[in-house]
């Protein structure tokens, strides 16, 4: 059993084999929060909080010690022992996961060995920022945000980002300065989040107009016009210089799912290819126009 670091949280693992949790940010009235089951063949035995929130590992008479994302409670990684699982702390500086088992060893696993680059779903895009020392993954209900100024051993930037009630498709970008994000969902919303502040990312506004998966998201070069598209066919372009987004047009010359987008480095002309085998180009200088129709085949 554990509290998350701010207190608001209690996480329990039961003989039932599910790991539960409460939100007790009122004491007095403590609400069930969330329920995992089939996650695990045996009792849960040990759970723990990473010092900054963003990650709980569980263990397990399975002989396994699960590395949970504490926001969406995916695997992000499992730590396979010899024998019953009986106990798991993360270290004060958070680097380090000490497990034990009734084989009689504690071991050590850096954080880094033990929190691969791997996401807990496919990844569908990946995107640097401007400086190249940034990096975005885009994956199947989350983005995750790492620093690659060494590239040998890339640090996350804080935890997952998750949906906030909506799922994550992979699609996404990264504005060049690094400090917008925009994440397509399986509904047809993009997520237009700031993240300048790596360590306190704001939703700044959901874009809708579509009610099917987004596939394709694309900032234009100056990060000023953000095109998102995907199965209903249809290219949304919004302003996003501003407060609050402004839809600029809806393009609706593809006949198929849009799959990609991409701007000239002007920001002059917006690509999108189709799965009707067609790449479209658009002019988006002046009053949106149809330039060209590029067959593949």
């Amino acid at each position: 059993m554990s509290f998350s670091p701010d207190g608001k949280v209690l996480v329990a693992g039961s003989l039932d084999r599910a790991l539960r949790s409460w939100d007790i940010s009122a004491p007095r009235a403590p609400k069930p929060a969330r329920e995992l089951t089939g996650a695990f063949d045996l009792k849960i035995t040990a759970t723990a909080f990473s010092p900054d929130g963003a990650h709980l590992v569980v263990g397990s008479a399975d002989s396994t010690l699960r590395v949970l994302d504490a926001a969406s409670w995916t695997t992000v990684e499992v730590l396979d022992h010899p024998d019953v699982v009986t106990w798991a702390v993360f270290s004060d500086n958070g680097k380090s996961i000490v497990s034990a088992a009734t084989d009689g060893t504690a071991r050590v696993w850096k954080l880094a060995t033990a929190l691969p680059r791997r996401a807990a779903a496919p990844i569908f895009d990946t995107k640097f920022d401007g400086s190249g020392r940034e990096l975005a993954v885009f994956a199947e209900g989350g983005v995750t945000l790492w620093d690659t100024s060494a590239p040998s051993s890339p640090a996350p930037l804080g935890g997952t980002l998750t949906g906030a009630g909506a799922v994550f498709s992979g699609a996404g970008d990264l504005s060049g300065d690094g400090n917008l994000l925009a994440a397509g969902t399986m509904g047809g919303e993009v997520h237009l989040l700031d993240v300048s502040d790596r360590g306190r990312p704001r939703l700044r506004a959901r874009l809708g107009g579509s009610h099917e998966e987004v596939m394709a998201v694309a900032f234009s070069p100056d990060r000023s016009r953000l095109a998102a598209a995907g199965r209903d066919s249809s290219i949304r372009v919004w302003d996003v210089t501003g407060g609050e987004p402004q839809l600029i047009t809806v393009l609706d010359a593809p006949r198929e799912v849009v799959l990609d987008l991409d701007w000239n480095p002007a920001g002059t002309l917006l690509a999108a290819a189709s799965a009707d085998t067609t790449v479209y180009l658009f002019d988006l200088a002046g009053p949106p126009a149809l330039r060209a129709r590029l067959e593949s085949v």
